[in-house]
């Protein structure tokens, strides 16, 4: 009696689960679209030429991303500028048009693949050492594709040759490096020979997946920079200048070790 009680019992759980697959609908959607593979934290990415060491051109690359099939061809794409009425980069003056035929060619998802890694190029134009410009773009629907979650359709790069304060300056530098200014940051990539920008920070600060900074290397650098101050500001002594301050007067200090 238990196995034939077993084998009703199996009879009957497959039965449920054969009626299961049945019931599962395809996938149909036919219409194949496109992401920006990024975090939300990351819909903005600062670049600045004043790390480039003169050059005139940069290059940012941006992950791209599929949603549907994958099918056995390369797939061509589209993206197109996003106007945002405020500062905007003028394509051929601050970045290479996303027209231009040998930018066209990269711009592309691979046969059998689901995402490519492509290029933004950067002009560095007279205009950047006084204006930060804006550059958001999306993507253009073609017999391809289409764009995809709102959220990750779009991304922007603010482009200029100046310093400019990271997204990743946060409280954790603030406590180590003291409230961001220009010129503080000026003297911690001059002293250090490090950018100090985004991408630095980030190796810094994002640590086994967490955002918990190296606190034994932020303090290094705090003591590092504490000391290099104070030799700048006695040089300026003896050449008749005050303590290095920023623009409006703030003098710098870099006080945690204090």
């Amino acid at each position: 009696m238990k196995y034939l009680y077993r084998l009703i019992l199996l009879s009957c759980f497959a039965v449920f689960i054969s009626s299961c697959e049945k019931d599962l609908p395809k996938y149909s959607y036919q219409q194949n679209m496109l992401n920006f593979s990024r975090s939300l934290a990351d819909s903005v990415q600062n670049h600045s030429f004043i790390y480039s060491k003169g050059s005139k051109i940069d290059t940012v690359w941006v992950r791209v991303s599929t949603l549907g099939y994958v099918v056995n061809e390369n797939r061509p794409f589209e993206l197109q500028q996003v106007l945002t009425g405020t500062n905007d980069a003028q394509p051929g003056v601050h970045y290479v048009s996303f027209d231009d035929n040998a930018l066209k060619k990269l711009y592309y998802i691979p046969s059998n693949a689901t995402s490519n890694r492509i290029p933004i190029v950067l002009l560095k134009d007279s205009t950047l050492s006084k204006q930060t410009y804006n550059l958001e773009f999306t993507f253009k629907t073609n017999d391809y594709f289409t764009t995809g979650y709102e959220s990750y359709s779009k991304i922007m790069i603010t482009i200029s040759n100046m310093l400019s304060k990271p997204r990743y300056w946060t409280s954790v530098c603030n406590y180590y490096f003291g409230k961001y200014g220009v010129v503080r940051h000026q003297f911690m990539i001059d002293a250090s020979g490090y950018k100090w920008d985004d991408n630095f920070l980030l190796n810094v600060l994002h640590t086994n997946s967490t955002w918990t900074a190296d606190q034994a290397y932020m303090a290094y650098f705090a003591t590092f920079f504490k000391k290099k101050l104070e030799e700048l500001n006695a040089t300026r002594k003896v050449q008749g200048l005050g303590k290095l301050a920023e623009s409006d007067g703030t003098i710098i200090t870099f006080s945690y070790a204090d």
